[in-house]
């Protein structure tokens, strides 16, 4: 795995406590809070944007500066190591559940909607944290040891399922209408030039780039409460159209 995790907003802040020798209990006295609470925060990374906003005020930290420090010192998605990916592809059910705490769950969230055991759960803590992806406690939490975005090799032992995912997620947006405010589906095909599809390609690595500045930015202002997961799956180079279609014979009726 790799070794260059990002910082994020709670490192940066942690630095300048440090700087201004600021304990976690003299900041919660400044904050109203019991030093149990503010620890939690900075375990678990969650804070309301109001409040952090005033951590800022107390630390004198321009909460736009905190984001360019925070850019700055982004090293770029983690990339897990080959045999890491490979012992998850052979356990489906396990990659599943590792993307989900990543994404959008709790484990207690995954064990009711999967109509699981408090034993599962425990089992699949257990075999995320042999990898060292995660980490369970005395009481059988289990806690992600990663943060930030991960990039899944393309061509890696993942490959199998993420195509599988990807294809379903395609699926479930052509087959249910669309809700605007949410969702987008679109698919068009036009005949043109090597430059212009290069230059659409240079646009499209752009949007990417700041798809991933805008995420960054929210997970660093905004409490985990306000975020949603979204996805972009999308595709474009030169289409094959008779590796694609098939004609049958047409008989005489």
């Amino acid at each position: 795995m790799s070794d260059h995790l990002r910082l994020d907003a709670f490192d940066l802040i942690k630095q300048a406590m440090k700087a201004r020798q600021l304990t976690y209990a003299q900041l919660a006295d400044m904050l109203d809070l019991s030093e149990p609470s503010i620890k939690r925060m900075f375990a678990e990374r969650d804070c309301k944007l109001s409040r952090l906003m005033k951590i800022c005020d107390l630390l004198d930290l321009d909460p736009s500066d905190l984001f360019d420090l925070s850019k700055r010192h982004q090293s770029g998605p983690i990339t897990l190591a080959r045999d890491i990916e490979a012992m998850l592809a052979r356990d489906p059910s396990l990659f599943h559940f590792f993307i989900l705490l990543r994404e959008t769950e709790t484990a207690e969230d995954i064990r009711l909607r999967y109509q699981l055991s408090a034993q599962d759960i425990f089992l699949y803590g257990l075999a995320l944290e042999r990898l060292g992806l995660a980490h369970v406690d005395e009481h059988g939490v289990v806690r992600l040891s990663l943060d930030g975005p991960i990039q899944f090799r393309s061509d890696g032992p993942l490959r199998p399922l993420l195509r599988r995912l990807n294809t379903s997620f395609l699926g479930h947006l052509i087959d249910h209408q669309c809700d605007e405010t949410q969702d987008l589906f679109a698919t068009l095909s036009r005949r043109i030039s090597q430059d212009t599809f290069v230059h659409i390609r240079s646009e499209i690595e752009a949007l990417r780039d700041k798809i991933a500045d805008l995420s960054r930015q929210d997970q660093m202002l905004l409490g985990k409460q306000k975020l949603h997961s979204f996805k972009l799956t999308l595709g474009w180079g030169k289409v094959d159209y008779p590796a694609l279609l098939t004609i049958a014979p047409k008989h005489k009726e």
